[in-house]
């Protein structure tokens, strides 16, 4: 591949049609034809996203602005056609109309680009230089990890980097800059915004407080400078999505109101920051390096999202912004939510991520959701605990973390999918296969206190209370149409023993009329063999069933009990940073 630069154009006459016009200009293949290439997921979002979509009036030119002929490949690949190696000019429109962390907008006080979504590629080409140019009014500002280039220009090395890199443009931005231990950084916030000095002041010094209890594990921060833009949005959102040099965050504007102290930031944002290691730099190696037209399969999404979430709480405990109490409560509500749900029963961590292509299919089992986020966050406290315990507290999960950030990242290689079992086998000496095989590509009961005893650690489990529709097994209804549907079922439950379906209706319980307002009120104290009748609307048909209460679908609420003293959980809590 000979020598080729990218250089993006990017423009809107019309902001109420959200419309971006994208010119590429770029060199040709040496031979008669090149083809053009838009991504069609982005790292961090494992699904199929087809931005392919958004694109239309697609066409390209010669060094005389002539037109060349053109034809679509597959959904994503314009193949062009040309007699010489020469210059090309391609142009398109790209429809912007969404606002969240992960995609492109583009209106008359903002133009917000994710360059995954909207820039095309030559293919196979991913590591040529790219700058990009904005038509935008002189007056505004920039939100962006993009190296500056002179007059509303930006560069970066490679196509690599530079759709990693989401910017905001807009008169309004606040930016706020700060420096940890010699490095850049910049909190930029665009939307409504009324957080006074004092709340800034916090919000520097606990995003600070993160930044270095995080990169206490690893011992440096790999870069120079670093940006956190955040998306201020006048409707309920919470998404952010991470980078190597930046994270991105659609948020409401509850966050930044006067007197919020950021507290609903932190979170999130430490959670965005634990990913400049994990997956921006320690990867699987199915993700190295990222190949944006075809799906990228990993078993390993547990690790790089699921205890990317783990650490985001264990940062929160660690540097003091969030109390041991309220740690493990939240830790007992995740393994809850995961115990009670049909789904943990049979789907393992593995399975979980391996199948993250598969989420928005319309086809997905309604008793089959659920996420490698929580299943991560539960594996990431065990598998931390029991490497505390079989190492005598020597070896934890931040050790693994440091090893696989010098010996894959920094030798320029993913990590495999055994991996991480491999690297706990070595630090610790000790074998564990039975652990992974269990929990992680198996979905055994965990036995938490067995698990757990070294710390003096009891997860206390207590049936709730007979007086919910759940305690029948039935997860889930919608109220939506007016009538109530069952759209969740466990199925070994009651309400799955007497007959009674995902999508039925209810129309009447024990004779009595249900409406969307008394549904919950049947099932009050509720006793063992308490018998129901169910008549439901299914598949055409009016039907009637008899349900008996037995009291094995009732859920259980889960309470971690810590004890005041242990020196394993002290040293799992204390402060890597000396906060």
């Amino acid at each position: 591949m000979y020598p080729r630069t990218y250089n993006y154009i990017l423009s809107w006459d019309k902001p109420n049609l959200h419309t971006f016009t994208v010119e590429i200009q770029t060199e040709s293949n040496q031979q008669n034809f090149t083809d053009f290439v838009i991504p069609a997921w982005r790292p961090g979002r494992y699904i199929l996203q087809n931005f392919a979509a958004a694109i239309s009036e697609f066409q390209a030119l010669d060094p005389q602005n002539q037109s060349l002929k053109w034809q679509k490949q597959d959904k994503d690949t314009w193949r062009v056609f040309h007699i010489n190696k020469s210059k090309l000019t391609i142009r398109y429109k790209f429809y912007a109309n969404t606002l969240d962390a992960g995609s492109s907008f583009v209106g008359y006080t903002m133009a917000y680009i994710n360059p995954s979504n909207l820039f095309m590629h030559v293919k196979n080409d991913l590591t040529s230089p790219c700058t990009l140019e904005l038509k935008m009014p002189d007056d505004w500002k920039a939100a962006t990890a993009l190296i500056p280039a002179g007059n509303k220009k930006w560069t970066a090395d490679s196509y690599h980097l530079f759709i990693d890199s989401p910017s905001i443009f807009s008169p309004t931005i606040i930016t706020i800059p700060f420096k940890v231990d010699n490095v850049d950084f910049f909190c930029h916030f665009q939307g409504k915004y009324s957080a006074d000095k004092n709340d800034e002041k916090a919000l520097i010094d606990n995003i600070t407080k993160i930044i270095r209890e995080q990169k206490a594990i690893f011992g440096e921060l790999p870069l120079k400078y670093y940006h956190f833009i955040y998306l201020i949005l006048p409707f309920n959102i919470r998404h952010a999505v991470e980078h190597e040099y930046c994270a991105m965050f659609a948020l409401p504007e509850y966050t930044t109101q006067q007197g919020s102290k950021f507290e609903s930031l932190l979170n999130i944002t430490s959670h965005e920051f634990w990913h400049l290691w994990n997956v921006k730099r320690i990867r699987p190696a199915a993700l190295w390096p990222y190949q944006y037209s075809t799906e990228a399969y990993t078993s390993l999404h547990w690790f790089t999202e699921g205890i990317t979430s783990y650490y985001t709480d264990l940062t929160l405990l660690r540097c003091g912004l969030t109390s041991p109490q309220q740690y493990f409560k939240d830790l007992a509500k995740i393994f809850e939510d995961l115990d009670n749900n049909y789904a943990s029963k049979i789907i393992s961590c593995s399975q979980s991520s391996f199948d993250s292509w598969l989420a928005t299919s319309n086809y997905n089992h309604p008793n089959h959701q659920i996420s490698f986020y929580s299943l991560g966050h539960r594996i990431g406290f065990l598998l931390d605990m029991e490497l505390r315990k079989v190492s005598n507290g020597k070896i934890s999960l931040d050790d693994v973390f440091k090893d696989l950030y010098e010996n894959a990242y920094k030798k320029n290689k993913g990590i495999e999918e055994d991996g991480i079992q491999k690297s706990c086998e070595k630090l610790t000496g000790q074998n564990f296969k039975s652990f992974f095989d269990s929990y992680i590509h198996g979905t055994e009961p965990i036995p938490y206190n067995d698990l757990l005893k070294p710390f003096d650690i009891t997860l206390k489990k207590v049936p709730y209370s007979p007086d919910s529709y759940t305690c029948l097994g039935i997860t889930r209804i919608d109220k939506s149409s007016g009538k109530v549907q069952i759209l969740g079922l466990n199925p070994d439950s009651d309400a799955a023993d007497a007959g009674i379906g995902i999508k039925d209706f209810v129309i009447a319980i024990d004779d009595k009329e249900v409406t969307t307002s008394n549904f919950e009120s049947f099932f009050k104290n509720m006793a063992i063999n308490q018998k129901f009748k169910f008549k439901v609307f299914s598949e055409g048909l009016t039907k009637e069933y008899t349900l008996t209460f037995t009291g094995k679908s009732v859920p259980y609420a889960y309470e971690m009990q810590i004890p005041k003293n242990n020196k394993l959980l002290n040293d799992y809590m204390k402060s890597k940073a000396g906060y």
